[in-house]
């Protein structure tokens, strides 16, 4: 009512079409300003989230660095202690995130909840069942802690990924509430320069925001490549490190520079060097990928922030990629300048968790690249980190040269079928002959082969090599099956189906003498391509089977969908079996469901007499293990199928 009269007074000696037109900015000017202070209410809202949300990161972090810290407690307790650790710091941390959580949850409306209930629900019974086994009374740690650990680890993981989400959302709201009122601001004093300064005033806000726009530039752009600066890539690391949690994701730092660019300088000129620099940026630019931040760095140097490389290998290869596509001659003034590059790399957090560090150190990185004139083109600040990746390179080209010279031979291991006690199919291992190595386990170059793509070309060769002996065994009469392994990246490959079609065309093996076997994990992870694949791999007559089952998180209803044959039953479960009543439970509850599924089981690591008769007796179908055999070469395992199928006899 007061600000009605005074605007009624303002009015009173006003002609009546002005004072019209007067009242009409004025009311709108009003309605703006409530308009502006529902928005200053929502940003106190939704600070007042972030605020809870940001205690429940903090606490979050806490607990799950106690949570370790009791579980390497119990792990390393020393022998005839209790091994229990003091519970009463987890337990309050717990009760304090749990509190946290709970008024976060309490005070938001159901459809607006920036977390799910179920999450929280999940980490409680997690903690529940990982506390009990923790300070249980048993002299050592049973394999149902470590168990539960992961699960709690994982739990733990799905709250941290769900708050980051929740604080990224408050964080985009935020932006658009300083925008909304930004834009009311705008409106609002473009109303009142209406009464009389519109001309004046609409010169003013351009004028402002051509300078405003022009500090920004100077302040964050590069002004030859037209790239943004060095400071706006500092604020941004920072920013991208604040907000992601550091315990779950790797990202690197390049800083690629040009060789002899003074050179360049000199003989061509700061134009040529201008054009150099311009050209180069635009190559980065395409080769960066989308959501890589790149930027120009002093002088001729350009960084990259990188933060979809699941690995430092992966990150090194990619900076050799970027740097091949990026050195082809730049054409200027009708010269070919030839162009060199050099590569530095840093990675969060091996080498820092602040913006100044990791840019610093990949500078760092980059001298010593260019120090090293060509041996080293790309270099890893850390020279341990760089020594391990130079390693595992070299592994890598090693694998390449060990699959064309035939360097890898095939094992078999014999699995047995308990009833009849006969072995009429067995596992195609693979182990490497290295010609300066000699005899090299899977364990060390498999994991190798899979991060770098290698292991594509080697399943070809396994699946390849394996057809061929057998069918050199059924010309010989042995009644044999062979289950030969397919790793993620081949399931993957278009080709995949075509080259196992080819592969027993040119063998003559039949296909019902086949098994592929594929990891549970690889089933659930690539659901639409195993689905496909297994599907026509039935079509051709070939068997699947399910490896590693129980050991991830399973799910029932591919074993419905999918034409599975087999399910293998990993080795953690037997190796406890004499001794652990739940791990017997376990094993005879995924018998009991794979035979009401017309499912197969085999069952691995199978060691002692004492773990084959009670397989026997929960009703397993086949076991495999060292009990009757390790892995044998080719004419071993002939051998070992001749006498064991022949008279039953054991061999260890």
């Amino acid at each position: 009512m007061p600000l009605f009269r005074r605007t009624s007074a303002l009015l009173s000696g006003i002609p009546l079409l002005p004072a019209l037109f007067v009242a009409a900015i004025l009311l709108s000017s009003l309605a703006i300003q409530l308009k502006i202070e529902d928005v200053h209410e929502g940003e106190k809202t939704l600070l007042d989230q972030n605020r809870k949300i940001a205690r429940i990161v903090y606490n979050l972090v806490f607990f799950q660095k106690s949570v370790r810290q009791a579980l390497l407690e119990r792990l390393e307790a020393a022998p005839g202690s209790s091994g229990r650790p003091e519970m009463s710091d987890l337990d309050g941390q717990k009760a304090a995130l749990f509190r946290e959580t709970s008024a976060v949850l309490d005070g938001v409306p159901q459809a607006k909840l920036p977390f799910s209930r179920t999450i929280v629900s999940e980490l409680s019974l997690n903690f529940a069942l990982f506390r009990k086994d923790l300070v249980s009374s048993r002299p050592a740690p049973s394999t149902d802690l470590r168990f539960h650990y992961r699960a709690l680890e994982e739990s733990i993981l799905s709250l941290h990924l769900a708050t980051q989400t929740a604080l990224f959302g408050i964080e985009r709201s935020r932006i658009a509430l300083m925008n909304t009122q930004m834009r009311l601001w705008n409106t609002q004093f473009g109303a009142v320069l209406v009464l009389g300064l519109l001309t004046i005033g609409v010169e003013f806000l351009r004028e402002r925001k051509k300078n405003e726009q022009k500090l920004w530039d100077l302040t964050y752009r590069d002004q030859v490549t037209g790239l943004s600066n060095e400071n706006l890539f500092r604020d941004r690391i920072d920013s991208f490190i604040r907000l992601m949690a550091p315990e779950t994701r790797l990202f690197g730092l390049l800083a690629i520079g040009i060789d002899g660019f003074k050179r360049i300088n000199s003989a061509y000129g700061h134009g040529a060097g201008d054009a150099v620099l311009t050209k180069l940026a635009m190559r980065l630019g395409a080769e960066a990928g989308e959501g890589n931040l790149l930027v120009r760095g002093e002088g001729d140097a350009f960084l990259i922030m990188v933060t979809d490389s699941d690995s430092v290998e992966e990150l090194y290869r990619r900076a050799g990629r970027i740097r091949e596509r990026c050195s082809a001659p730049v054409e200027h003034g009708g010269h070919q300048i030839a162009l060199s590059l050099s590569v530095g790399i840093s990675c969060f957090p091996e080498n820092g968790t602040q913006a100044d560090i990791l840019v610093e150190r990949a500078k760092s990185a980059l001298s010593t690249a260019k120090e090293k004139e060509g041996e080293h083109p790309v270099w890893l600040f850390d020279p341990a980190l760089a020594a391990r990746t130079f390693e595992t390179m070299e592994l890598a080209q090693s694998i390449r040269r060990g699959i064309q010279r035939e360097e890898f031979v095939l094992y078999f291991q014999p699995i047995v079928d308990l009833a009849r006690d006969k072995a009429h199919l067995a596992e195609v291992l693979v182990r490497w002959n290295h010609p300066e190595k000699g005899l090299v386990p899977p364990s060390t170059f498999i994991p190798v082969a899979e991060s770098n793509g290698t292991i594509v070309d080697l399943g070809s060769w396994i699946l390849e090599a394996a057809c061929r002996q057998g069918r050199i065994w059924h010309d010989k009469g042995f009644d044999l099956s062979l289950s030969v392994n397919a790793s993620t990246r081949q399931i993957r490959q278009p080709g995949f189906l075509d080259h196992v079609r080819k592969v027993l065309e040119e063998t003559g093996f039949s296909p019902r003498n086949l098994v592929i076997e594929i990891t549970e994990s690889t089933m659930i992870a690539e659901w639409e391509t195993s689905l496909r694949v297994t599907q026509e791999l039935d079509r051709m007559g070939i068997a699947l089977s399910i490896d590693d089952f129980g050991t991830g998180y399973s799910s029932l209803s591919y074993l419905n969908r999918l034409p599975i044959h087999h399910l293998k039953i990993d080795k953690s479960f037997v190796d406890d079996l004499e001794d652990n009543d739940r791990s017997r439970e376990v094993v005879k509850g995924i018998i009991i469901l794979s035979h009401a599924l017309n499912i197969l089981t085999v069952t691995e690591g199978v060691e002692h007499e004492e773990q084959r008769n009670i397989l026997r007796g929960l009703g397993a179908d086949f076991i495999q293990g060292y009990f009757y055999s390790r892995p044998l070469p080719a004419p071993i395992f002939e051998t070992f199928m001749e006498e064991f199928n022949g008279n039953g006899t054991l061999h260890a």
